[in-house]
């Protein structure tokens, strides 16, 4: 059955999978306080400059999921191209309309393509995991109700965790006062939120220096490592951040010698919520197939 993939722009994708040609982008918007719109790119030089613009920026940037006639448009092209089944990837159904846009929509669809569509509960590398997973899936024959479960149990599993080192975007958005910033940023505290189970982001933790956050990393990676042998993924993903990205990878790389590694942008969606400088990371875990 031939088979197309759609995943929004927060996946960041490398370009193994940007390039592959069953799977589609759809683009979401960011739009800065001075009213220009950002949409969301894949490229690492757009999404710094989107960085550079947001920190200068007086106000918080908000955020808009794609239109519903590009998303239309773009089933269309997919139906008109012969394909019979549709796997849908999105960010977090609690931060963003996307997720529901793509099922409603596609149910309008569903006697000419048959369209499963998953919920992430988070954003980035781990959508670009299930991705992966699923063409994996597809490779061995596996039915495409079989293949939804199994990503939206991995999904399930893959807990996204984002440390905010930068608290300027808190005071912006006014979650934080400035005299809460002041003393936060004087006593090295770093903020540590999480994408809970339901998908909607949450006060972790709060710990104080580079040090207790990298030991906290270590901790969430060493429970999801023990708890499921053999099936997790690191995940590191920062916003402008590229080199206390690759620090933090290159010690999880010694303490985790046999497992791989992803490094990627936080997408600017994601990154409105961080900050500039933020720090992500996920132990993404794989199904069983």
């Amino acid at each position: 059955m031939k088979t197309a993939f759609i995943v929004d722009s927060t996946a960041n994708l490398s370009d193994q999978y940007k390039n592959h040609p069953d799977v589609f982008t759809i683009p979401l918007e960011v739009i800065l306080a001075d009213g220009t719109t950002f949409r969301d790119s894949n490229r690492d030089s757009d999404i710094a400059a989107f960085y550079q613009k947001m920190q200068a920026a007086p106000d918080l940037p908000t955020t808009s999921q794609p239109p519903v006639g590009d998303y239309v448009a773009l089933v269309e092209k997919i139906i008109a191209a012969g394909y019979q089944q549709i796997f849908a990837i999105h960010l977090s159904s609690q931060i963003s309309g996307t997720y529901n846009t793509a099922r409603l929509l596609l149910e309008n669809y569903q006697d000419q393509v048959t369209s499963y569509v998953i919920d992430s509960k988070s954003t980035s590398l781990v959508m670009q995991f299930l991705l992966a997973q699923a063409l994996d899936m597809l490779d061995l024959g596996m039915p495409g109700q079989a293949i939804a479960q199994k990503l939206q149990w991995s999904a399930d599993q893959s807990r996204v965790y984002v440390g905010i080192r930068e608290m300027d975007n808190l005071v912006k958005g006014g979650r934080l006062q400035a005299g809460t910033k002041f003393i936060g940023e004087l006593l090295n505290i770093i903020p540590v939120a999480v994408f809970d189970k339901d998908g909607q982001l949450q006060v972790y933790e709060k710990v104080r220096t580079e040090k207790r956050f990298h030991k906290l990393v270590y901790k969430i990676f060493d429970q999801a490592i023990a708890a499921y042998p053999g099936r997790v993924r690191l995940a590191i993903a920062h916003g402008d951040a590229p080199q206390a990205a690759q620090d933090l990878a290159d010690q999880c790389q010694e303490r985790y010698p046999d497992l791989a590694i992803d490094i990627a942008y936080l997408p600017p969606v994601l990154g409105v919520h961080g900050g500039r400088n933020c720090l992500g990371f996920s132990a993404m875990v794989s199904a069983d197939y």
